[in-house]
């Protein structure tokens, strides 16, 4: 990469050596320069892995690629390399941002940037703005998420380096090769992904990939305005660490409004609480699972739920479901959603990126979901899911009588989704838009928009 480029995009496809190529980039910068510089992967052991320990596929070592007179000192403890020039190199994993945070790293190589959290580079991305360093992304797709919109900024940006290549390019591995690995049991949307770098593909094994990009196709991603009319409503998930995400949506008819999405890590429940008031928005009803109760006890003693009840912030708790009960449960309510393209968009994301384990040996998936950077606004929402589920039933409640008779056939007709107006006995009209019947023993008890607030 020359000197006039500070940033650089790198698609190449599996087997092709893009740790080799982005690892000698960053050895001949450190030499050049004296700094610090992090090769980062998405998961701290799986640096160890690839550099530390890893060889390419002659069977030299990647530590072997610096030349040992230019090498001052290695520890093993922290992957750490210190030059004889006085730069230093040191492996770092973006499932351990909050270690780096603060440091001065002047070059920086993300490989698999797919697979990164997308926070990653929006924490270190100031730093290198300030002192002018570098940074490398390189990668193979996994579908349309984060890594699709840097490379598609980057073609819109002159001062980006691009480069992109598929096996047709480098000829590794061979067409028969490929269609050898789709013989013994790869699927073929992923060798399409990972030798031809489709970013059309999607990501094999994922959960809501397919409904996402039907959404796309269907138009109903796009400007969702908020709607100051209608209550907003924000569903919570409580991550391991202190992760938080939420979405937040409104109601409209049998639309599904996603208006809002919000994810961080390392803050209190009070920064999510805080920021949540911040917003414009007049709420119906605050959302989160049952384990709010129990996980994360902070200094004094007190769960998630008492802190946001201390806040006056009270939540709707969600009952315990089984995951696939869950995953269900979101895939239902997909086909009815508007997810607004500027504001949701990192949460779009990580449903794409919602997958399956893959046990690569075995070449089968598991049952669990993998857990990744992903997790949070996926699990979120799926939460979702369940409380669209309690506020359909919170939203009925008596009306006056709607058909004259309850023997009226009139009354079996109506079905959610029609766009007749009827009449009520006090000569006011109801559209079926805004309401239905619940059978026969329910005659006369209307689901409508509006929805009582409601406290557990």
């Amino acid at each position: 990469m020359h000197e006039d480029f500070k940033r650089g995009i790198f698609v190449i496809p599996r087997r092709n050596g893009k740790d080799i190529l982005s690892w000698n980039i960053l050895i001949a910068k450190a030499m050049q320069r004296r700094a610090l510089y992090y090769y980062m992967a998405p998961f701290y052991n799986q640096v160890r892995q690839i550099i530390w320990e890893g060889f390419d596929f002659e069977g030299k070592r990647f530590l072997d690629y610096i030349p040992p007179e230019l090498i001052e000192n290695k520890t093993k403890l922290d992957m750490r390399i210190d030059l004889v020039n006085g730069s230093q190199i040191k492996l770092q994993g973006s499932d351990q941002i909050d270690r780096i945070v603060g440091t001065n790293p002047y070059g920086i190589v993300f490989t698999e940037f797919s697979l990164h959290k997308p926070e990653a580079w929006d924490y270190l991305r100031p730093i290198l703005a300030e002192n002018g360093g570098w940074a490398i992304f390189n990668g193979t797709p996994r579908g349309q998420n984060h890594f699709y919109d840097l490379y598609n900024f980057a073609l819109a940006h002159p001062q980006w380096y691009v480069q992109y290549l598929t096996c047709e390019d480098t000829g590794i591995p061979t067409k028969e090769a490929i269609q050898d690995e789709i013989k013994s049991g790869m699927p073929e949307a992923r060798a399409k992904q990972e030798f031809y770098c489709s970013w059309m593909a999607g990501v094999v094994g994922a959960y809501f990939a397919n409904l996402i990009e039907q959404t796309r196709a269907d138009g109903r991603i796009k400007n969702v305005p908020h709607d100051p009319s209608l209550p907003v409503y924000d569903v919570w998930d409580l991550g391991v660490g202190d992760a938080n995400a939420i979405w937040f949506f409104q109601l409209l008819g049998n639309e599904i409004r996603l208006i809002d999405y919000y994810e961080n890590v390392g803050e209190g429940m009070p920064h999510y609480i805080k920021y949540c008031q911040s917003l414009p928005y007049v709420y119906g009803e605050h959302f989160a699972p049952h384990d709010i109760k129990v996980r994360d006890y902070s200094a004094d003693g007190r769960t998630r739920w008492e802190i946001a009840r201390d806040l006056n912030y009270e939540f709707t708790i969600l009952s315990k479901m089984s995951k696939d009960e869950l995953i269900q449960g979101a895939r239902s309510i997909i086909p009815r959603c508007y997810f607004d393209t500027d504001n949701t968009q990192p949460g779009v994301h990580t449903l794409m990126n919602y997958k399956k384990r893959y046990n690569e040996r075995e070449r089968t998936y598991a049952s669990k979901p993998l857990h990744n950077w992903a997790s949070n606004g996926a699990d979120s929402f799926q939460y979702l899911a369940q409380a669209v589920d309690i506020l359909s039933t919170s939203m009925v409640r008596k009306v006056p009588r709607v058909i004259r008779s309850a023997g009226d056939p009139r009354a079996d007709l109506i079905r959610p989704g029609m766009h007749r107006a009827f009449s009520l006995n006090n000569g006011a009209s109801l559209s079926v838009d805004d309401m239905y019947l619940l059978g026969d023993e329910n005659r006369g008890r209307v689901v409508t928009s509006r929805p009582s607030r409601r406290v557990i």
